[in-house]
């Protein structure tokens, strides 16, 4: 212990022989967790600060993980699988180094006196609230989610006791990643942003999009990165802000304040091919943004057969259709389409 009364936490040489092997304790990776948060909770379980833990990896750097949460080094990899048996792929894919939506990834900013600009990391403390161990997941580092289909509320990427990004990788205590590391606010006490259901609707739009033109291998050679970049030049009051570099409360605002209607102003683009193929795609979204099933039950039933009720889809049921089920829905629709025209 230092004169400061602060403690000093580190791995004994003894400890550090006994366990060369295979870390004491095992700590699975989360559906859809980013490789920094399950970094952090290793740290937890095994009683180091993400600080020290930083320290025994040979990452001394502040906010180490947050970088590390798009690419992490080959020899950072093979430490973690020998240590943990978590296979490499299944690290990589924890990354979002090699996803094509790559430059819609919020700007790796923690430290911000503007309310205004974006920080590295969005959260939904409902989502928290609900996890048996809160994670943070990889979705959450894209610019266009912005809103929780859960929970339908917007997301949150301040403490909203002290106003500060998400540094957890920078705690020198012992807390859950889900503590702020500024104040130690608990994170699931925040309140997800209400939205109406105009900017609902236009956060399900862009980030269908941009999700489904990464499926296709498309996103990166289309213009809609920049389509959507330049939303603030399309408010009311119009501003030459990037999107990307808005706080998750700015970007609702922005999309609530279009002076266009989104699906026509996404459905251009300077390539013919790529301009078609997105109107396809927003017309494939548009049941999921009037909250209709993706299915539609026939008016009339045969003689002999019990009619179908129209009855209207409750919201629990309409917030299950994520956005896997509406990839593999459009997916369908087209190969439909273009069986119909070689017939």
């Amino acid at each position: 212990m230092r004169d400061t009364g602060e403690i000093d936490i580190e791995v004994m040489p003894q400890l550090a022989t006994a366990i060369s092997d295979r870390w004491p304790i095992s700590v699975l990776p989360a559906r859809d967790e980013l490789f920094s948060s399950w970094l952090h909770r290793i740290a937890f379980a095994h009683g180091l600060s993400p600080r020290h833990f930083g320290y025994a990896l040979g990452l001394e750097s502040q906010n180490w993980s947050a970088h590390l949460s798009n690419m992490a080094p080959a020899h950072l990899f093979k430490l973690l699988n020998r240590q943990t048996g978590v296979t490499v792929l299944r690290m990589t894919a924890m990354t979002i180094g090699i996803e094509n939506w790559l430059p819609m990834a919020l700007p790796m900013r923690w430290r911000v006196t503007n309310r205004n600009r974006a920080t590295w990391l969005q959260f939904c403390p409902h989502c928290l609230c609900e996890d048996q161990e809160p994670y943070f997941r990889r979705r959450w580092r894209r610019a266009t989610f912005i809103m929780c289909p859960d929970h339908n509320r917007g997301l949150v990427d301040r403490c909203p006791n002290c106003r500060s990004g998400i540094r957890s990788s920078d705690q020198g205590t012992v807390l859950p990643l889900h503590f702020c590391a500024e104040c130690r606010f608990d994170l699931r006490g925040a309140k997800g942003l209400a939205t109406n259901y105009r900017t609902r609707t236009s956060c399900e739009l862009i980030d269908a999009l941009v999700a489904m033109e990464s499926a296709c291998g498309i996103f990166g050679t289309s213009a809609l990165a920049s389509l959507i970049q330049a939303l603030p030049s399309l408010q009311r009051r119009a501003t030459e802000a990037n999107f990307i570099s808005l706080s998750t409360n700015a970007r609702l605002r922005c999309l609530g304040n279009l002076e266009v209607k989104l699906n026509k102003y996404l459905a251009t683009d300077p390539e013919p091919a790529i301009a078609a193929r997105r109107r396809s795609m927003i017309a494939a979204v548009r049941p999921l943004q009037s909250h209709q099933p993706l299915v539609r039950p026939r008016a009339s039933s045969p003689i002999g057969e019990p009619k179908t009720s129209l009855r209207k889809p409750s919201d629990k049921n309409a917030q299950q259709l994520d956005l896997s089920t509406l990839i593999s829905t459009y997916h369908a629709m087209i190969a439909r389409r273009f069986a119909k025209i070689s017939a």
